[in-house]
């Protein structure tokens, strides 16, 4: 079922059908699974991104901002508070979700489904959710990312700006 084709009102039955017998503890514990984080009692996804420094090419992580006059785009660390420039072609969001050894995935990343499979994570502009786009020919349930994890034990091999040579599909 392509839920993006429902009427709210079909969407809604549908999420109903879902939630049938769930307790609101139980959602919580699932939602919990995904990265969902408790702040002054509400539950809270963790908005976090990562970019390349202009000045060193390093990898920086925290809030982004952009100079709207410079046209410059800043990560700010979220401890520090310290802000460096990046290079905003490296621009990724954190997803709130991690692959099978903890690691953290983000918008770039390349993930590894199988020894032949692999997929980059995208963020689909016109949905607004993270997806995974197969740079093999393979097959997926569904191409939502979240998804893809709960069912396969996906690990982070790198990113499309540090290991391109990971972008070459199976022969």
């Amino acid at each position: 079922m392509n839920i993006f084709s429902l009427s709210l009102e079909e969407f809604e039955k549908e999420i109903d059908k879902v939630l049938e017998g769930i307790s609101p503890e139980e959602l919580l514990d699932e939602l919990k699974k995904y990265g969902l984080k408790t702040k002054g009692g509400k539950e809270m996804r963790e908005i976090k991104f990562r970019a390349k420094s202009v000045k060193t090419n390093e990898w920086v992580y925290g809030s982004l901002l952009r100079d709207e006059i410079q046209k410059k785009y800043y990560i700010v660390d979220n401890e520090s508070g310290v802000g460096k420039e990046v290079d905003e072609n490296t621009i990724g969001q954190y997803t709130s979700l991690k692959d099978k050894n903890g690691v953290k995935i983000y918008k770039g990343d390349i993930l590894k489904y199988s020894d032949e499979d692999t997929a980059i994570v995208v963020f689909n502009e016109k949905y607004s959710y993270f997806m995974v786009k197969p740079i093999q020919d393979f097959y997926f349930d569904s191409d939502v990312l979240g998804h893809t994890i709960e069912y396969n034990q996906v690990e982070v091999i790198g990113n499309i700006y540090d290991n391109s040579e990971l972008l070459k599909g199976g022969d």
